[in-house]
């Protein structure tokens, strides 16, 4: 079975050149533009990692703010189920800084990419955790978020 990633950022061109990133590794992707939506895939689906980019709205269309992202990494390793998902987080902040880094590491992050992506930076992110543990596709199985929204309102594909 292909590995599948969620992948969640509210900047439909970088979605774009991710799934294709993930396409040519040979994996399945779904993706999310919010807080909202990527709940609501994660308490749908079963994936084998996660592609997060910090600074996302809770909901479609809204404010983007760089807590957002690390509040949703926070939840998901609150969850239990989810608290071994490996997460790679992606962002065009805090490259004049280590600090962010170091604070995403600490919510929990499993790698941290900045972005624009440098020549396969991603790919080679995302070969090292899935092989951290010895496991080159491991399948997470998550429970549900608690309070996760409607089923309907899921947002699938690309």
């Amino acid at each position: 079975m292909k590995p599948r990633a969620l992948v969640i950022d509210d900047d439909p061109k970088i979605l774009e050149i991710v799934c294709e990133i993930l396409d040519s590794l040979n994996h399945d992707c779904d993706t999310a533009e919010d807080q909202e939506s990527a709940r609501n895939l994660l308490a749908g689906g079963t994936y084998t990692y996660l592609l997060l980019d910090l600074e996302i709205p809770v909901r479609p269309k809204k404010l983007c703010r760089l807590q957002n992202g690390t509040n949703l990494l926070r939840q998901i390793r609150e969850t239990p189920g989810m608290d071994a998902l490996p997460v790679v987080v992606m962002t065009g902040h805090g490259n004049d800084s280590p600090d962010l880094a170091v604070s995403v590491w600490q919510t929990g992050a499993d790698h941290y990419v900045k972005k624009p992506f440098s020549r396969g930076e991603l790919d080679t992110a995302i070969r090292e955790v899935l092989t951290r543990k010895g496991r080159p596709a491991p399948r997470w199985e998550a429970s549900p978020f608690p309070g996760s929204w409607p089923h309907s309102a899921l947002k699938r594909g690309r």
